[in-house]
């Protein structure tokens, strides 16, 4: 896991302004590079034992294969399995210049982890891919977990041959892919208990007697993707990023936003990542009393806070173990444990839970009688994916609710928030702030109420107003035509000159209410002594009639009512 944390000021180090609400943490894969390469430029035509490890089925206990030329060879025995670490279990493995040799098979493996056996087979766990001398299916996909294996026979591209070409296995998450000459060729999921049990974090190349070879082997990280968001600090303190893959770096940098939703510049990046502490063979794997020396681990070898309540077994502490000072300065008096006689502090007493801050305000206080909780700060739901804040400055300084987690991560995030004048505002998640638009809803004391698009583009937006007074403002653009479901449908018909009479089909079927017609006719030019009506409706139009055949446009308007 990673730690990323913040002394709550600015670059310069100078106090953060007024209308400061929160910092976003942004995260980026920081590398392409690979994780490693080798083009077996080894001496004494062997692999170093220090960073290979190597299975073969040979005679006489040899290892019979040649590290030469820059490339890895088989000579003798019947297979060869060379895997060596990645520390992750995210990659792509590449084998360049593979070539199957004379009969059997040729190929790379992913998240290896070892078998019960020296010699072959192996019972090993591993996702890898094989080319074999087959005419029919001649790549095949393995998947050995711990209490499954399967097989998916596949066709080489059109055109390729087992003699030279580049194989690649990439893994991410439960994804695996299997590329042929930098061309995906098949793409499969592992289920959630394969995924579970494959989780070697070494790669590796597999070789077949008589002469199978390979060339460049090279394991390089996943793509660099976009910088995600992963949290956010509304003041000094930190946040904790886990599931990271080992030995991959991550960069992060912070973005300041104020009570608008406006934003700051990035801040300058800084790089990191995870590495294991113990061998890589023993990465995710639990250490068993049995395999420790008794009284090899003693209390001056184990860090401070290392060990939890919930790693002591139930009863295991009793009063002739604890020593006569072992609790000072945590004090427990009477019916009251607190952190410390002064503040800041947190205390648990009769009355219920308490916190003060260095300042002596009470910023947590909960009734053990009622449960009511008055909390001065920011309160979460979570501390990650989609999740509510209440903070005493959700929108331009005004407590309130947002909502942070969001997908595409939008620049201003929803807001629900109340002010002095009784009005309170609900407000949608913006990408950019107050430019690329939102939907604002604001509810006044006395029955006014507003709804509506705000900012963007004003030629496209829409609303409702009710000001008061009854009347009822809509801005917006009433598009043609009648639905099943609309409340006011627009239309305009043309009639060429010599017809008194047309029926007119709005485009809906109304089946909840009355769709009533509303008519007019405009001309190119005046027509004296026209008139006209409509004469019957139903729910799907209406019948209209004028008295004079000229040329006209009928300008209709249906309101649908009960």
């Amino acid at each position: 896991m990673i730690h990323v944390d913040w002394d709550g000021k600015g670059t310069a180090g100078e106090v953060m302004p007024s209308d400061f609400s929160h910092v976003d943490v942004w995260m980026q894969a920081s590398s392409d590079a690979p994780l490693w390469s080798d083009t077996w430029t080894y001496s004494g035509n062997k692999l170093d034992p220090a960073l290979w490890t190597v299975l073969q089925s040979s005679t006489g206990g040899e290892h019979a294969y040649t590290v030469a030329n820059n490339r890895l060879t088989i000579t003798g025995g019947s297979d060869l399995l060379a895997t060596r670490d990645t520390g992750a279990r995210d990659y792509t493995v590449t084998a360049a210049d593979l070539r199957v040799g004379e009969q059997y098979r040729a190929g790379v493996y992913a998240r290896y982890a070892p078998g019960p056996s020296q010699t072959w087979p192996y019972k090993e766990r591993a996702v890898y891919a094989l080319v074999r001398r087959r005419a029919e299916n001649p790549l095949v996909l393995y998947v050995d977990a711990a209490t499954s294996n399967r097989e998916v026979p596949l066709p080489l591209p059109a055109g390729v041959t087992p003699e030279a070409l580049t194989l690649a296995l990439a893994v991410r998450g439960r994804v695996v892919e299997v590329l042929v000459n930098g061309n995906s060729v098949h793409t499969a999921t592992l289920t959630e208990s394969e995924f579970a049990e494959l989780d070697g974090t070494a790669a590796g190349v597999y070789l077949e007697w008589p002469q199978s070879s390979v060339g460049q082997l090279t394991v390089t990280p996943p793509a660099i993707t976009a910088p995600a968001r992963v949290g956010q600090l509304e003041g000094a303190g930190g946040i904790v990023v886990s599931d990271q893959p080992y030995n991959q770096g991550r960069r992060f940098h912070f973005v300041a936003v104020d009570r608008s939703g406006n934003t700051s510049a990035a801040s300058a990046p800084a790089t990191i990542s995870t590495r294991p502490l113990v061998p890589p063979d023993l990465v995710g794997k639990p250490i068993y009393g049995d395999k420790i020396v008794a009284n090899s681990i003693t209390a001056d070898q184990l860090a401070v806070g290392s060990v939890t309540a919930g790693a002591i077994r139930a009863g295991a502490i009793t009063a002739d173990k604890i020593a006569a000072d072992a609790i000072d300065s945590k004090t427990i008096t009477g019916a009251t444990i607190r952190t410390s006689a002064s503040n800041p502090r947190v205390q648990v007493d009769s009355d219920g839970i308490h916190a003060w801050n260095s300042s002596g305000t009470r910023t947590v206080d909960i009734s053990r009688a009622t449960g009511a909780a008055d909390i001065a700060g920011t309160l979460r739901t979570g501390t990650d994916g989609i999740r509510a804040v209440v903070t005493s400055s959700a929108f331009g300084g005004y407590p309130g609710v947002h909502f942070t987690g969001l997908a595409e991560a939008p620049g201003f995030e929803p807001t629900v928030h109340a002010r002095e004048d009784g009005t309170l505002w609900a407000l949608s998640a913006e990408q950019t702030p107050n430019s690329s638009g939102r939907v604002d809803l604001i509810m006044r004391k006395g029955g006014a109420w507003f709804l509506g698009k705000q900012f963007g583009d004003s030629n496209a937006s829409a609303s409702l107003n009710a000001e008061g007074g009854g009347k009822l403002f809509i801005d917006g653009v009433l598009p043609r035509g009648m639905s099943n479901t609309r409340m006011l449908g627009f239309g305009i018909t043309h009639v060429n000159p010599g017809a008194f009479s047309i029926r007119i089909d709005h485009g809906g079927t109304v089946t909840v209410g009355s769709p009533v017609p509303h008519c007019t006719i405009v001309t190119g030019a005046p027509q004296d002594g026209v008139t006209w009506g409509v004469t019957r409706w139903d729910n799907r139009g209406f019948q209209f009639n004028w008295s004079r055949g000229a040329e006209i446009d009928i300008h209709w308007l249906i309101v649908r009512s009960a």
